[in-house]
């Protein structure tokens, strides 16, 4: 996965660090993974999800 991170951005250094660290360990673990297809249902379903919540 592509991070794009400006060092300029100091205020955001310590989330920046540890969040680019865990993207790693995430990318070097398969269990984080999910397959393409699921992946491709759950970005269809969100895209063509039409009910209206009336909590909101």
């Amino acid at each position: 996965m592509e991070f794009y991170y400006n060092e300029a951005l100091t205020d955001y250094k310590v989330f920046t660090t540890a969040f680019r660290s865990k993207l790693d360990e995430m990318e070097k673990q398969s269990f984080y993974a999910s397959p393409p297809e699921i992946v491709a249902e759950t970005i269809y379903q969100a895209a063509t999800d039409v009910q209206i919540n009336s909590d909101i």
